[in-house]
């Protein structure tokens, strides 16, 4: 609800709001990726 208020009900909002979720996704896709890899290196180390 607080996401909404902020960005709005507005289609620029409402595409702000997926552009955020998009953003996010690639960010948190990115920090798994890199703890494999660290398991991986600490795990054959």
């Amino acid at each position: 609800l607080l996401i909404s208020r902020a960005f709005g009900n507005t289609r620029e909002g409402y595409y702000s709001l997926l552009l955020y979720i998009i953003i996010t996704s690639l960010v948190l896709v990115r920090i798994l990726f890199l703890m494999v890899q660290c398991t991986r290196f600490f795990g054959h180390a």
